[in-house]
């Protein structure tokens, strides 16, 4: 197993490579409550069956520009909150290469502005996705 930078990571959506991807960051929720009998402690931990996955994605601005002109390519009326899309981020390359597949992915909102300094404009956009395959 092997340890990787961030110039070894990469990460796929709509067809094409992020070339100008700032981070993606996602995670596995699975809540859990606690199962309570008798006494102050409890006994056990259950799901609370609400699983799911939430993540966001950060690009500079023509990568977003890129993704919404994909987005519109598919229905020239559609924002980039209304398509669902799968995202394939890959650590490595070749044999020892770990990919993993947020599936279902909907953009949830996105970010504007800049402030003085910036030497470019990143935009956040929050994402739910309805599983993950992993391979590991």
């Amino acid at each position: 197993m092997a340890e990787y930078s961030f110039k070894e990571y990469s990460v796929r959506l709509l067809g094409r490579d992020v070339a100008n991807l700032v981070g993606l960051d996602w995670k596995w929720k699975d809540p859990k409550a606690y199962v309570r009998g008798k006494g102050n402690k409890p006994y056990g931990l259950n799901s609370t069956g609400e699983q799911g996955v939430e993540g966001t994605l950060k690009v500079q601005q023509s990568e977003w520009a890129a993704f919404v002109q994909a987005v519109r390519a598919t229905n020239p009326l559609a924002k980039i909150t209304d398509v669902s899309f799968d995202i394939v981020e890959t650590y490595g390359d070749g044999l020892l290469a770990i990919t993993n597949t947020l599936l279902g992915v909907q953009i949830t909102e996105y970010n504007g502005g800049m402030e003085q300094g910036d030497a470019f404009k990143v935009i956040e956009m929050p994402f739910m996705a309805l599983d993950v395959k992993e391979a590991v």
